[in-house]
């Protein structure tokens, strides 16, 4: 059972389960405790109260049974005791008088306590509220005070208070020096500011003490005031008991003794049994709910476990689900690979392979060319003429090839001719034999025919005439075998469906009669028709069983089962009702394929033709034939033009016809308009024109034909429109040019070609390179014949652009002029320009011949940097491939004569062989000037350009000569080294900058150095070209050098030998300040973690005062600190100075690229691309003997690798130590001495001055500290926790986050040992709040260990906790920064202030939205409800309803609510904002406090037209004594009085105030807009005002005009009393008024209009306070208090100037 408890408290899906609304609550042991002691509270209550009312009825019963017992006893006295009761009797009378007057006094003595108690509770009442009053306005004032102190405090912040010692020492900024004037103001205000609330603190403690007394006091009068109830109740009772007479109390007494009797036992009984009832109730249930809580933990844990068993199976599911996927993306991507890897090395062998090709090709070229030049042949002619055969060759194939091509085209083309015109024979085939059928139909015997046919079938005597002389009358239905369709109901007989349906109306369940009934009806119910056997196709062929002849309309008899029919009265048997099946399906399918084929005759146009037969001859084909036969062509027309046409149709049949135009297929028929006369009948071979107008829409092509009927068919006349455009096409896309020495050049030509009207420009780009090669250095040039461009200077020269002309073509010129040999593959794009706007592509393809002398690829001699005087040499190698030797000449450019020299400048190259020509280059001074033009401005080297010329080659051998000239000058930053005054053992370093300002590196060398001199970090260096380093010059004065030390350092340099002298001075002093030690050595300290180490700095002076300043290095700033680092020490004084070490994290190493493996490369330069495994094995690529032409051969597929494992990451390993040395300055200051006039003269340089003079006034010195510090790795990490951003100690952020107030949350730390030693683990003592503690055993972490420590975070109240916990080990401490919040679970409302639902008539809805936002970090259940509202209705029906009222928000997350305000009667009091008016709380139900209100305004008018903004009366009383319960019903209603005739409302303007003066106030009308948008404009008219009233100052800026619906306008009304009272007013003899004054508006229109007639009558009553004039004294007080306040603000600005000034100084 804990087991399950721990899982249920800490399992998130049983708190979220928990927490819905769909699981009920079971309530909690204290839950049931609670509300058990709840019950006996009450239950004890109950009872004591029922055992005082006992006691009270005891009483009264006792007191009545005395009474009665007394009046009994005087009753039953005998006669002879007359004397003695009598005097008994007179006694009696005394006692009652006593007891009477003392009755009156003790009533009088009550009536003063009761005053005196009254008048107690009222002035304790009064106090009471004086001192809440007091208390509240000290604690407005005090929390003002704390704003203004924090205000100053603030700003106090950002100000620095300068050390004394800085300032002394000049070294605090002019900014800050600045702000201490404002700081000091600042500190006065803020210790003023802290005496004023301590004052105002202590009156509010008192106050809060006499407040306590009050409220005590006030507790003690109202109890007074209850005893007064009780006191005034017995006095009533003893004057009534008095009243009473004797004998009725006395029977009275008896019944009321016997009752009371009788009540105290059933009082008692009673008692007794609702105790007896309330136990056993406890009993059952507090049974009930432990059973209950019992059963809900035992769903709960079953409901936790099948989560959790679903959520565990699903995570083996989702983990076997992404291994599979992993295995399978593992095993596609190494299949991948395997296919990339494959396929790389295919196309790497056959790259090789046709590279191998080209070779063994260019091999075997120049061996033939060889054994040609032996023959003497000329090798270049033979090649160019083999390829050009070689070319011929490739052009007659392509020829032949383009030719076949054309043919199969043409045949393809016939081909589909013949079938076209197979189709078009059969078609007119077709409508030969319409036009037949068709002619056959035509004539009046045809129609005589079939005019005699229908008579003698439609008559009964089946006769063709009824009346040869047209004078009898003739009945149709007496002559006609059939009445017509449409008679009565004989229409419905083609239309079954109807039928039925008429039927079904009629008679449900009636049949038909069978006259009603068509033919196949009939035949399917037995009607005429036999059995469908044998004789069913003559049966159905016969005529009189399906015409109309044969079938009389009369009933059929009945018949038997023996008759050829069915019987329709009699009984069928199954074999009849399956013969009926039978016979229904077959007439189904019969009629279904008559259908089909009616269709397919409906559906063929030719339908209506006939063939034409003329002396035993058909006619086939179209009867008119158009001329052109092409028909209508309408080429290149353009938008907005209209084109018109003719045509003629000829007929070409063998007899008469005719033809009818149709009209056209959509959308063509709106782009066409035919014009022709109607041709008539045309003999054979007559014509007639038809005109067809066409109009374009569009510069789309159009293909569409014109149909015209004819005798024999259908003729369909071509229509074709061709817009206006361009139709180019490359006629060459590949030119492929013969091989082509270097230096010559070929030109071939490629043509474009305009089928099109429209000319189309073009431009040809530069040929972009396919072999890589830029397109500078392009060996093609591209120009248009024919076209050329003007140049600068007026010339023309061959352009690139051109213009294909409509139906006509341009040639594009290429020429090859190669500059280096090779194969040249390069494409130029032809853009052709509008219309087209498309790029076609010329391939160019060229071998490029190499020239006999060459110099093997070289394209300079680079002398990189040479020194000006210096000499440098180079040899340039001539090499000659031709079989004859060459001359070869090297001359020197005249920018060089002087400079350079060639050995030998002319040479002979022996055929097959190389030869060396000698370069000399000896720059001097006027090099760079000759050469100046030859500057490469972006390498600032000189590149001359020179060749290499040879006898017979047309193209020489260039070369380019280039050399970076520069000196050999070093130049020293400073150039005098002055390191200042230094003490006796510290040493001054000054950093020296060495430039070199020569272009090439230079070493240099610090020779003869000094003994006090030395240079780190070496006295030599090297300084590449034009770099800039520093060396660091350390001087270290002696006791014999003690004074100026001035002496010369040479600097020594390798090129050119060259000496700098660097002279240097220096000073020797002996030390400021004594320190205990100069170095400080910290303890190896963590990456973010804190050392320190401790310096003791003394003034060993007797009579001087030193200032000191520790002055950390830029570099070291970020990891050390020193604390104090300024100071200042008085003679013999001593100061402790901590420095601080806290190291930052490593920043990680870059990983060094992998060098790639430099690529082989060939003769010409390029690299050789070698395929895995070449020469590896037998017959491979790298084999010699191996067929260079053969293809590669394919290998066999390796298998694929199965996947390694991955292995295992290994343990972070600690970060190896680094050691850093800092040096830190520490600058000295002597104070300024008064008492020392002669400090001036001072020598310090003099070593016989004494020690305390010494330093006398001395300038700043300088002494040094040197910090040593390690780094090491951590060896203790937090691997679960982010780091806190922004702090430089390491510090883990350890957020619980928002937590309610009383709820817990746990969260670990992981802790991870990475040394190999065991580490003791401790932590500091959390906050005293309680808030953080710690959940976790501490122990010892085992070497490369783990350690979980989990911390709770359990907030007690709202508000946001900070704290930082230690968690200190043997090898370092861990800063954890826990933090969490507090929150109460309230839900934010927006709008924020009010919730305005705006105005409304009886009747209407107005919806306002609520956005509710859940701030907290987890779901809250909401509930929306009104509170204190004021509303008025006619029903219970509540105006304010919510949609939704509740639910849940997600955490951080919002919802929108509508708040409707549907009222059902005008609101009260009229004019004022809020007529309803109320609270609109959202609560979280189950949370003390978690409430949120926002006020609620509404309004309901009765008229669409309306006045608002008057003063709002809060004790005006109700028209409707409306109760809101907590349901939101309405308890208490009537009905509303009547509508008064006017409205009253009251406008105070803001006052007071006095002659001369003015104010004013606005009221708004409107016009109400209902909730679908609709309303009316309202008009408004104000009456005039009074004279009287005018003449006091009231006035209006607007006393009509018209509002639109659902706006507002304001009116405004102005109270200006006169400067001048009147005499007549009150304020004239200096007493105070409120001035009145009453306006009438009248208000027209809105959506409902007013139901007056003249509109609805609003009465405004305007007030204002009216003072008297000002006295002279009070005037007198005001100039006074307004001198006083002027001078103040001038003394403000004063003091702010001189602060300025001050700041400024």
């Amino acid at each position: 059972m804990d087991d399950d408890d721990g899982l249920a408290h800490d399992d998130p899906l049983l708190r979220s389960d928990a927490g819905g609304a769909a699981m009920p609550q079971s309530p909690t042991p204290q839950a049931v405790i609670a509300k058990m002691a709840e019950m006996e509270v009450d239950a004890d209550s109950h009872e004591a109260a029922i055992d005082a009312e006992l006691r009270g009825i005891a009483a009264a019963a006792a007191g009545e049974i005395d009474a009665f017992l007394a009046e009994a006893q005087k009753q039953v006295t005998p006669v002879g005791g007359a004397r003695t009761i009598g005097r008994r009797s007179v006694r009696s009378s005394a006692e009652l008088r006593a007891s009477s007057s003392d009755a009156d006094a003790q009533n009088a003595e009550d009536e003063r306590r009761v005053r005196a108690t009254l008048t107690h509770y009222d002035g304790a009442k009064r106090a009471l509220k004086t001192l809440s009053a007091r208390m509240e306005q000290v604690q407005r004032e005090l929390e003002a005070l704390e704003d203004d102190d924090r205000g100053v405090r603030d700003e106090m912040d950002g100000t620095i208070e300068p050390d004394a010692g800085a300032v002394a020492m000049g070294a605090v900024d002019d900014e800050v020096m600045r702000s201490v004037p404002r700081r000091r103001r600042l500190e006065r205000e803020a210790s003023e500011y802290a005496e004023e609330i301590a004052r105002r603190t202590e009156e509010l403690e008192r106050l809060d003490v006499e407040v306590y007394n009050a409220r005590r006091e006030l507790i003690e009068a109202e109890t007074n005031v209850v005893f007064v109830d009780e006191i005034r109740g017995e006095v009533a009772d003893r004057e009534a008991s008095n009243l009473v007479s004797d004998a009725v109390k006395v029977a009275d007494i008896s019944r009321t003794d016997a009752e009371a009797l009788r009540r105290y036992e059933a009082a008692r009984h009673a008692a007794y049994t609702r105790e007896r009832t309330r136990k056993a109730i406890y009993k059952e249930r507090e049974r009930f709910v432990v059973e209950a809580g019992r059963a809900s933990r035992r769903d709960a844990y079953r409901r936790v476990n099948e989560k959790l068993k679903g959520v565990r199976e699903h995570l083996e599911a989702a983990a076997s689900h992404d291994a599979e996927r992993h295995s399978n993306d593992t095993r596609r991507l190494l299949e991948l690979k395997h296919s990339t890897d494959k396929a790389f090395e295919h196309v790497t062998k056959y790259v090789a392979a046709k590279a191998s090709f080209h070779e063994q090709r260019k091999a075997d070229r120049r061996r033939e060319a060889a054994e040609l030049l032996a023959k003497g042949r000329n090798p270049y002619l033979v090649f160019q003429e083999r390829e050009e055969a070689s070319r011929v060759l490739a052009t007659e194939r392509r020829n032949a090839k383009n030719h076949e091509m054309r043919m199969e085209q043409i045949r393809t083309r016939l081909s589909k001719e013949e079938k076209e015109s197979a189709r078009r024979k059969a078609e007119a085939a077709k409508k030969k034999e319409l036009d037949r059928a068709y002619t056959k139909t035509l004539g009046r015997r045809a129609r005589e025919e079939r005019t005699k046919k229908y008579m003698e079938g439609a008559t009964r005597a089946g006769v063709d005439l009824l009346d040869a002389t047209g004078r009898n009358v003739v009945f149709p239905s007496q002559v006609s075998r059939a009445a017509p369709r449409n008679l009565g109901l004989g229409g419905l007989r083609d239309d079954p469906e109807h039928r039925k349906m008429v039927v079904d109306d009629l008679a449900p369940g009636a049949k038909p009669l069978p006259s009603m009934l068509t033919e196949r009806e009939r035949e399917l119910q037995g009607i005429g028709v036999g059995s469908l056997g044998k004789e069913y196709e003559p049966s159905w062929n016969a005529g009189p069983d399906r015409g109309t002849g044969g079938t009389s309309h009369e009933p059929h008899p009945p018949t038997s089962k023996d008759d050829d029919g069915v019987g329709l009265e009699d009984a069928e048997d199954e074999d009849v009702v399956k013969n009926r099946r039978r016979r229904s399906a077959l007439l189904k399918m019969e009629s279904e394929r008559l259908k089909v084929k009616a269709k397919e005759r409906f559906a063929d146009p030719d339908r209506l033709y006939s063939s034409q037969v003329v002396c035993g001859r058909e006619f086939a084909g179209d009867s008119f034939m158009p001329s052109p036969k092409r028909g209508f062509l309408f080429t290149d027309f353009e938008l907005g033009q209209t084109y018109k046409m003719k045509i003629s149709m000829t007929n070409v049949s063998y007899s008469i016809g005719t033809f009818k135009v149709m009209d056209m297929e959509y959308p063509y028929s709106s782009l066409f308009d035919v014009e022709y006369a109607p041709p008539g009948r045309m003999s054979a071979g007559m014509s007639t024109t038809i005109h067809v107008t066409f109009t374009p829409r569009t510069m789309d092509p159009v293909e569409c034909h014109l149909p015209l009927s004819t005798n024999t068919g259908i003729v369909r006349v071509p229509i074709e429109c061709r817009p206006k455009s361009a139709e180019v096409y490359l006629v060459n896309e590949t030119l492929d040019f013969p091989e082509t020495l270097v230096g010559e050049r070929t030109t071939l030509f490629a043509q474009l070609i305009n089928e099109g009207a429209i000319e189309v420009p073009f431009v040809c780009e530069y040929p972009e390179a396919v072999s890589g090669k830029s397109a500078d250095s392009s060996p093609f040039t591209i120009r248009v014949r024919g076209s050329y461009k003007e140049t600068k200077d007026g010339g023309r020269e061959p352009s690139a652009e051109g213009v294909v002309p409509s139906y006509g073509s341009a040639f594009i010129m290429c020429e090859f002029a190669p500059r280096i040999d090779g194969v040249v593959e390069e494409d130029v794009r032809v853009r052709l320009g509008e219309p087209l706007n498309v790029d076609a592509v010329v391939e160019l393809r060229a071998v490029a011949g190499p020239l006999p002398v060459h110099l093997d690829g070289r394209t300079s001699i680079d002398f990189k940097g040479i020194a000006l005087g210096c000499v440098y040499r180079d040899a340039l190698v001539v090499k000659n491939r031709a079989n004859a030797a060459a001359r070869c000449v090297l001359r020197i450019p005249e920018c060089l004569l002087g400079s350079c020299e060639i050995i030998p400048d002319m040479l002979f190259c022996q055929a097959g062989a190389e030869a060396s020509f000698s370069v000399k280059m000896t720059p001097n001074a006027k090099t760079a000037e000759r050469c100046k033009k030859y500057v490469n401005p972006d390498t600032g080297c000189i590149e001359v350009p020179m060749k290499v010329t040879t006898p017979g080659q047309n193209l020489p051998v260039p070369f380019t000569l280039r050399a970076l000239l520069t000196s050999s000058d070093l130049t020293f930053d400073p150039p005098l080294v002055d390191f200042g005054v230094t003490a006796l053992g510290e040493a001054s370093a000054v950093k020296v900058k060495v430039t070199n300002h020569a272009r090439l590196m230079q070493t240099f060398g610090f020779s003869d150095l000094p003994e006090v001199l030395s240079v780190a970090p070496s006295p030599y260096g090297e300084v590449l070209a034009g770099e800039t380093i520093e060396v660091e010059l350390r001087y270290a004065p002696i006791v014999a050098t003690v004074g100026t030390h001035e002496f010369t350092v040479a600097v020594k340099t390798l090129l050119g030998a060259r000496v700098f002298d660097l002279p240097c001075v220096g000073r020797g002093v002996r030390p400021a300040l004594e320190m205990t030690g100069n170095v400080v050595t910290l303890p190896p300290t963590a990456a973010r973690e804190m050392s320190h180490g401790v310096v003791v700095v003394r003034n060993t002076s007797k009579r001087r005062t030193e200032t000191f300043e520790f002055v950390v290095p830029e570099s070291a700033s970020h990891v050390l600190r020193v604390s104090p680092h300024v100071g200042t020490l008085g003679p013999g004084e001593g100061a402790r100075v901590r420095v601080e070490f806290c190291p930052e994290d490593p920043t990680p190493p870059t990983p060094e690229p992998e060098p790639e493996p430099e690529p082989e490369l060939d003769e010409d330069g390029n690299p050789i691309e070698k395929p895995e495994g070449e020469g590896e094995g037998e017959g491979g690529e790298g084999d010699p003997e191996a067929d260079p032409d053969a293809p590669p051969a394919e290998e066999e597929t390796p298998p694929t690798p199965e996947p390694e494992p991955e292995p295992e990451p290994e343990p972070e390993a600690p970060q190896e130590p680094k050691r850093d040395v800092w040096r830190i300055p520490v600058f000295i200051k002597a104070a300024t001495s008064a008492s020392t006039d002669n400090s001036s003269s001072f020598d310090p340089e003099d070593p016989e001055a004494s020690d305390d003079d010494e330093w006398v006034g001395h300038p700043t010195m300088v002494q040094h500290v040197e910090v040593r510090a390690v780094t090491r790795g951590s060896s203790i990490v937090v691997d679960n926790l982010r780091e806190v951003k922004g702090s430089k100690e390491l510090t883990y952020d350890l957020d619980f986050g928002h937590v309610a107030v009383g709820d817990r949350v746990v969260k670990s730390i992981m802790l991870r040992n990475l040394a190999n030693t065991s580490v003791n683990v401790g932590m500091s003592a959390p906050d005293h709040e309680g808030v953080f503690t710690a959940l976790t055993a501490f122990r010892p972490m085992d070497p490369l260990g783990d350690l979980e420590v989990k911390l709770a975070f359990q907030p007690g109240r709202c508000h946001s906790f900070y704290e930082i916990i230690s968690l200190k080990t043997s090898l370092r401490t861990i800063r954890i920064a826990a933090r969490g919040e507090g929150i109460s679970p309230a839900l934010d409302v927006t709008p924020a202030d009010v919730v305005d639902c705006g105005d409304a008539i009886p009747g209407d809805c107005k919806n306002t939205t609520l956005t509710l936002t859940n701030p907290t970090a987890f779901p809250q259940r909401w509930r929306a409800e009104i509170r204190d509202a004021v509303s008025h209705g006619n029903t219970s029906r509540f105006p304010f309803t919510f949609s939704p009222s509740g639910g849940v928000i997600a955490a951080n997350e919002s919802v929108t609510v509508t708040l409707s305000f549907t009222p059902d009667r005008a609101g009260y009091p009229y004019g004022t904002e809020t007529m309803f008016r109320g609270s609109v709380c959202v609560v979280v139900p189950g949370l003390v406090g978690a409430e949120t209100r926002r006020e609620l305004r509404a309004r309901c008018w009765a008229d669409g037209a309306f006045i608002v903004g008057a003063d709002c009366d809060d004790d005006a009383p109700d028209v409707v004594d409306a109760v809101i319960d907590t349901v939101g019903l309405r308890s208490g209603l009537r009905e509303p009085p009547a509508r008064a005739p006017y409205e009253s409302i009251v406008l105070t303007l803001p006052g007071p105030i006095r002659p001369g003066g003015s104010a004013s106030a606005s009221l708004a009308v409107g016009s109400v807009k209902d909730a679908d948008g609709k309303g009316s404009n309202a008009e408004f008219s104000f009456a005039a005002f009074e004279p009287d009233d005018a003449g006091k100052g009231w006035s209006v800026d607007e006393g009509s005009g018209s509002v639109a619906a659902g706006e507002r306008k304001n009116v405004t009304f102005t109270f200006a009393y006169p400067a001048t009272p009147r005499p007549t007013d009150p304020c004239y003899f200096g007493a105070a008024e409120t001035v009145r004054c009453d306006v009438v508006c009248t208000l027209k229109g809105g959506d409902p209009a007013p139901a007056e007639e003249e509109g609805r009558e609003v009465r405004v009553t305007l007030r204002c306070e009216l003072l008297p004039p000002f006295t002279d004294e009070e005037k007198a007080a005001m100039d006074a208090e307004e001198a006083a306040k002027k001078a103040a603000e001038e003394g403000a600005q004063e003091q702010d100037g001189d602060t300025q000034e001050a700041e400024a100084e």
